[in-house]
């Protein structure tokens, strides 16, 4: 934009807020009946480029996961959200809906709006719209950043011109999250093209709106291609701040804005220039049908060089930098079991400041701080009988002063929404009353906790909510410090060395969550994905999607994963197997052990043995899963509509594991994937068989049940009998009889010998007596 345009945007903008300024005598300008305040910016539409786009932001999709509430004195909330580093903003406004106590005194209570730390707008909180309020404010374009932004909406209120608390419960505001909106017009700017700022332009950490990214192939993709398009889409998923995305695979040309091509021989594709291919090369260039676009080049002279380049993009991108370089003989980096970087790790105590961004996240500031929340991902398998969880050592600093009730402030811990403990808030040490501490200097306090096994998933939240309460000491004395600070001290840790591995499968919750069986090797180094020969679009775009999943389960890209095209059963022995397609993969006896199997037909369900019945008893089965299908599910099953995930062993090595992605219409295989991610979807996908009916997804336990880890025997015994008290009770009894019939005999021989020794000292006696 040049400096006139930028100069007529300001002044624009400065008639814009002239037209929303408040006159207390008369009530707040431009609240009409909608009770919607709200100002005329039609005259930027002249100005805004015809190329410009519509972003639609809730704050619920900016992570704010409720409703807003501000309370006290002063109560203030930040929603951080990111901008693309290639969009600029050409046009925005913010709109809040808000409802607040109707005890608020109109002159002195107020909602001021930041963004990026400017003030926007101080809007009077009027008595007669507590009810609901809809407030539109205009905000300078210039203001937004590349990157990193956040808005802060800070609630000032009074409920009396005499002394106050501080926090009466009169004070309050709630802002919806589901109804208030950032509105921008954002426009594409054109970035150098050079390998150094990957991943971006293909993925922005900050972009606030779901990847579509074209993956761009000569012709059908063979083998080699579909693992190195793996490798890049698990790198893509593995990066900081992924969101899913949709990978779609283009044969027909390149398409508008930003692609990623793979491509093997010499001059591939024309659009591309008359550079020949000299060996594995990573290359990015200009879109030739996009001005704005760029196209990412991975190319090989055969299908392993092409490998070859994909990996080292997907392991060493940081290390790039110009537009086009060759690769050299790399070693790319193999995993172990459970080396995932993303997963928190079991063999030594993990410290928070290991989990978190900033050890500013564990910082929290006011008497409500809010909850400070520490995110780590775990191995999905992670087993710790006889022991209640991992143990977790808090070390923690909170205000002391004559202000806070100590007796009934506390400090609340949970894991994933579920409670885990609470620490106290405690009396000053001799060190402190020596050192003179109060007001809002922090104490330091020190507890250890247990979490229990079962709060643990393989995604958690662990949140921390100081809960401070004010000293009741009558009117007018409650005076608050205007620094208090509640902290978690980053050197607190987490200990799971207890843990061992061991799961019941199957169990399509690990799957759907964490991508297990096959990321217990982070680059899938035991995996092979299953296809037809010519796989659909649709099945392509799935795996796509699941390898970003796994990567970013895991955060590692899929260097090892193999693709087999058609069933060979020697390839597949030893390996895991995710199968995705069609019906077409039923060929040699695939789906025989399966809980859905293909007749020639349609789908049908797999009979219910008393083998399965037996071993649902035997590995302790989930009483919240369903054991089989009724009648309207089982006529889904067998219908065109099927769509299915389920998991059995696998039929070519019953030491691993196969999973299978299967409808009849294949282009519903990504929706599916989809799927897993949406929240009337969560915990819905579990058992080993998962169908998504028009009703949303239903699972079902059909087949038999087995475990899959490792632990000491004697420790499996004792789990086991732990689990079965009745089982327990019975075997009780039957040592009992066992033990009886030996201890029996032998104490009826010591009593007769008894009997027989008392006899003869009686008669010796006799006849000595008689002597």
């Amino acid at each position: 934009m040049t400096k006139a345009k930028k100069a007529t945007v300001a002044s624009l903008m400065l008639l814009t807020l002239s037209g929303v300024s408040y006159d207390q005598s008369a009530g707040a300008a431009a609240v009409k009946t909608k009770r919607v305040v709200n100002t005329s910016d039609a005259a930027l539409d002249s100005i805004v480029p015809a190329t410009a786009h519509q972003g639609h932001l809730s704050f619920e999709s900016m992570g704010i996961g409720q409703t807003i509430h501000l309370v006290g004195v002063i109560g203030e909330m930040g929603i951080p959200f990111g901008l693309r580093n290639d969009e600029t903003v050409a046009k925005a406004s913010l709109r809040l809906n808000v409802t607040y106590s109707p005890a608020l005194l109109s002159d002195l209570s107020h909602l001021v709006v930041l963004v990026n730390n400017e003030v926007i707008r101080s809007v009077p909180l009027l008595r007669e719209n507590a009810n609901g309020l809809e407030i539109v404010l205009p905000v300078d374009p210039a203001i937004f950043l590349p990157g990193e932004n956040r808005i802060n909406l800070r609630f000032i209120g009074h409920y009396t011109r005499d002394c106050e608390d501080p926090v009466h419960s009169s004070l309050w505001m709630n802002i919806s999250n589901k109804r208030s909106f950032l509105d921008l017009e954002m426009v594409k700017t054109p970035v150098q093209a050079d390998l150094e700022r990957l991943p971006a332009p293909f993925f922005d950490r900050f972009d606030t709106k779901r990847l579509n990214l074209p993956f761009v192939f000569r012709s059908a993709p063979n083998e080699d291609m579909l693992e190195a398009a793996g490798f890049v889409s698990s790198w893509i998923g593995s990066s900081r701040g992924f969101k899913g995305a949709a990978f779609t695979p283009v044969t027909d040309g390149i398409p508008a804005g930003n692609a990623i091509v793979f491509t093997t021989g010499r001059n591939p594709i024309a659009e591309l220039g008359d550079d020949h291919i000299t060996g594995p090369t990573i290359a990015i260039v200009k879109n030739p049908n996009d001005a704005t676009g760029q196209l990412l080049v991975v190319m090989g002279r055969n299908g392993e060089e092409l490998k070859q380049a994909a990996a080292v993009l997907a392991t060493r991108s940081a290390s790039l930098e110009g537009q086009r370089v060759v690769v050299d003989d790399v070693k790319i980096p193999s995993y172990k079991p459970y080396e995932a970087p993303k997963w928190i790790r079991t063999d030594r105590p993990v410290k928070l400041s290991e989990l978190v961004h900033s050890p500013q996240d564990l910082i929290g500031n006011s008497i409500m701080p809010g909850p400070l929340e520490v995110n780590f991902k775990s191995a999905p398998d992670l087993f710790f009988w006889p022991y209640s969880g991992p143990r977790m050592k808090v070390n923690y600093r909170y205000p002391y002063g004559s202000w806070l009730d100590r007796k009934r402030s506390r400090l609340d811990i949970s894991l994933n929404s579920q409670y885990v403990s609470t620490l106290p808030i405690g009396e000053k040490t001799w060190i402190d009353r020596l050192l003179g501490r109060d007001g809002a200097v922090g104490i330091r306090n020190h507890g250890s906790r247990t979490i229990p096994a079962y709060t643990i998933a393989p995604n958690n939240y662990l949140s921390f909510f100081y809960d401070l309460q004010l000293a009741d000491k009558g009117r007018c004395q409650a005076v608050l410090p205007n620094n208090v600070r509640s902290s978690i001290d980053p050197d607190s840790s987490i200990n799971l060395m207890h843990a061992h591995h061991l799961a019941r499968l199957p169990d399509l919750g690990l799957f759907a969550g964490s991508g297990y069986p096959f990321t217990k090797l982070a680059d899938l180094g035991e995996t092979t994905v299953l296809m037809e020969d010519h796989p659909t679009a649709g099945a392509i775009q799935a795996y796509l999607g699941l390898m970003a999943r796994f990567g970013s389960s895991t955060g590692a890209a899929v260097t090892r994963v193999a693709v087999q095209e058609g069933v060979n059963p020697d390839r597949l022995k030893g390996r895991d197997v995710l199968i995705i397609g069609g019906p077409a993969l039923a060929e040699n006896n695939l789906l025989e052990n399966a809980p859905v199997r293909w007749n020639g037909q349609h789908m049908t369900l797999k009979e219910r043995l008393l083998s399965s019945r037996f071993s649902s008893f035997l590995h302790m089965t989930s009483p919240d899963v369903p054991t089989y299908p009724d009648q309207d599910v089982a006529a889904t099953i067998s219908s065109p509509e099927f769509e299915g995930l389920m998991a059995w062993r696998s039929p070519f090595d019953q030491s691993h594991d196969a999973v299978a992605l299967l409808a009849l219409d294949q282009n519903k295989l990504p929706d599916f994937v989809q799927a897993f991610d949406k929240k009337q979807n969560d915990g819905q996908i579990k058992g080993d068989l998962a169908l998504n009916t028009i009703n949303g997804i239903r699972s079902f336990q059909v087949g038999s049940l087995y475990w899959r880890g490792s632990v000491p025997f004697w420790l499996w015994i004792g789990y086991w009998i732990s689990n079965h008290p009745l089982v327990m009770i019975v075997l009780t009894l039957c040592v009992a009889l066992l033990l009886a019939v030996p201890i029996g005999t032998l104490l009826r021989i010591q009593q007769k010998r008894r009997l027989k020794h008392a006899s003869t000292t009686e008669v010796s006696e006799n006849d000595e007596s008689e002597e």
